[in-house]
């Protein structure tokens, strides 16, 4: 089974060209399930055609046993379901044990959202005698600006900016590309990084040798600001992109126009964030009203 787990995870990186992150995933949750296989039938050598769905079901609920959370279960389910089509598709089984599978109800978690007053304040703790500033003023202001996801920011090429129309083409998951708008302060924030690294590389956030900044750079650089200013529990460029979504909404901005900035494929994706409105209005009327 080990060659068809190969096999599944080529087609994920070409035919279907799934993000490396996605594939990662992937590949460590059939490699879990090989070695569970491998343990149950005694063998190194798994033959797919011996699985059947009660077998899917003992790995699953050991999952369970574990304590590992039901989010992390579903999309295991998921990865699951999809190789074992996969492995039916090509003939190597009779009939998939996979499609019964369900997965487990996931508890709907609210995203952590900054407020606007704090978000400001992110923006202030940029000290201009830091060496860095103008960098990270950028990396701030075109977070919060655009509410792209941290791979399309370390992706970002100075040819995709649109100085005149003020928007960024970024390509998102399944290489879907879109057109998102910014605002003055990020483009005025953008224009002053990108004088001062100057032409070193086509990449717009990047390190002096014109090496592209990786995701974690720019990730640290997001939690040190918010850490400054906020006591949200979690700290983390998507913080921004749900603080974005949300203040969006907050000021009557239309759920489809939003989901089409965020790059969501399904509205249900989008609607979570009406969600936190709703609760932050909820939480004011208690505050506020003589009567509640």
């Amino acid at each position: 089974m080990q060659h068809l787990i190969e096999q599944y995870i080529n087609e994920l990186k070409g035919e279907r060209n799934y993000s490396a992150h996605t594939v990662a995933a992937y590949e460590a949750d059939l490699e879990q399930l090989h070695l569970f296989l491998s343990r149950h039938f005694e063998s190194e050598v798994v033959d797919p055609g011996r699985v059947d769905t009660i077998t899917l079901r003992l790995f699953l609920g050991e999952l369970s046993e574990a304590d590992i959370r039901p989010r992390s279960i579903a999309r295991k389910t998921t990865v699951i379901r999809s190789f074992f089509k996969y492995v039916l598709k090509n003939e190597m089984i009779e009939d998939n044990p996979a499609r019964s599978l369900k997965s487990p109800k996931i508890p709907r978690d609210l995203p952590h959202v900054i407020d606007v007053q704090d978000m400001e304040d992110v923006f202030k703790a940029v000290s201009d005698e830091d060496k860095n500033a103008t960098r990270d003023r950028a990396i701030l202001e075109l977070f919060y600006s655009t509410g792209v996801r941290l791979s399309e920011l370390t992706s970002l090429q100075k040819k995709s900016i649109d100085w005149g129309n003020m928007t960024i083409r970024v390509t998102g998951k399944g290489s879907r590309e879109r057109i998102v708008p910014f605002g003055h302060k990020a483009k005025q924030a953008l224009m002053t990084y990108i004088q001062n690294t100057g032409d070193v590389s086509p990449f717009v956030f990047v390190h002096k040798n014109g090496r592209r900044l990786s995701g974690r750079t720019i990730q640290r650089v997001v939690v040190k600001y918010i850490a400054m200013v906020s006591e949200v529990k979690k700290k983390s460029p998507h913080v921004i992109r749900h603080s974005f979504a949300t203040h969006l909404l907050d000021r009557g901005a239309d759920l489809r126009a939003v989901q089409e900035l965020l790059g969501h494929q399904n509205l249900s994706t989008t609607q979570i964030y009406t969600h936190v409105s709703i609760d932050r209005l909820k939480r004011i009327y208690q505050e506020k009203h003589p009567r509640a």
